[in-house]
């Protein structure tokens, strides 16, 4: 329950700024962690895009996601 409303937290965040990198991060680690990992990996792909691949936590969020697939 706690996920899903850190999830819809980002979720309106996201709708009122869609460049909201840190929102975007914070979504897809709660959607790791209930295992919808497509949609974790396309919200920290586009927190690194927006980043220009400069952030290593980001980059390594990805990378976490990415092999669980």
């Amino acid at each position: 329950e706690k996920f899903s409303a850190v999830k819809e937290d980002c979720t309106k965040a996201l709708e009122l700024n869609p460049r909201y990198t840190k929102a975007l991060i914070r979504r897809a680690k709660v959607l790791e962690k209930v295992n919808e990992l497509e949609l974790a990996l396309e919200d920290v792909t586009a927190a690194c895009i927006l980043e220009k691949f400069s952030n290593q936590s980001s980059l390594i969020t990805a990378d976490r996601v990415l092999k669980q697939l």
